[in-house]
């Protein structure tokens, strides 16, 4: 038969609910999307981000991970003890793609401001618009949380090394894996240099 595209375990001895999605993603580590893709998974991730509302805020599961791996070349998305991983999964998705969507641009255009005549029945439309804002405000990246995760991947770069027995044994661990010997320092220039389109489009190709 074909390639397997997904596999289902079941366990009478767990209760809760495990998912694990895997994209193809670059090895390069010096790709030019490699930092756009850090601060991306870290704005989704961040405590209290979209992720954390939409996911854990929602009840769907109690954790949730989103990582990149240049030595497999794959973006893993994982849910863990989910109560329903398939609205999880859903709504993830639906954070990603108001994420990308341009402020103000799409088909929708000026439609946010919905101009209902002055009278009528308020408080079903305090209600409706109530879940509608719910999601208005995850569409596009907020700049302050953008340099949030700007800053939590340059912290996430730089600890490993704040050792001088840390620094060498990362050194090493760049040496065998082929890395250019200032891929730190070229990383933590292209993380401060990230642009929103360049997250967004980030998030387009490979989340």
């Amino acid at each position: 038969a074909g390639a397997t595209q997904g596999c289902l375990v079941s366990s009478s001895a767990e209760e809760s609910n495990y998912w694990t999605v895997q994209c193809p993603c670059f090895t390069d580590p010096r790709a030019p999307e490699l930092a756009p893709l850090l601060v991306a998974i870290e704005y989704l991730t961040a405590l209290e981000g979209p992720f954390w509302r939409k996911i854990r805020g929602k009840g769907l599961s109690y954790s949730y991970s989103l990582s990149n791996s240049l030595e497999s070349g794959a973006v893993t998305f994982g849910l863990f003890k989910a109560t329903d991983p398939v609205e999880a999964f859903k709504q993830a998705t639906l954070v990603v793609e108001n994420l990308c969507t341009e402020v103000g641009s799409g088909p929708e255009g000026e439609e946010p401001a919905k101009s209902d005549e002055d009278g009528g029945d308020e408080g079903g439309d305090d209600a409706a618009s109530g879940e509608e804002s719910d999601d208005e405000d995850e569409v596009g990246l907020d700049p302050s949380a953008l340099e949030a995760a700007q800053s939590g991947v340059i912290f996430g770069l730089i600890e490993p090394v704040d050792t001088v027995p840390s620094a060498m044994d990362e050194a090493f661990s760049k040496m065998l894996a082929r890395e250019p010997a200032d891929q730190l320092q070229w990383l933590l220039a292209e993380v401060q240099a990230v642009t929103e389109e360049a997250v967004q489009a980030a998030m387009r190709k490979y989340i």
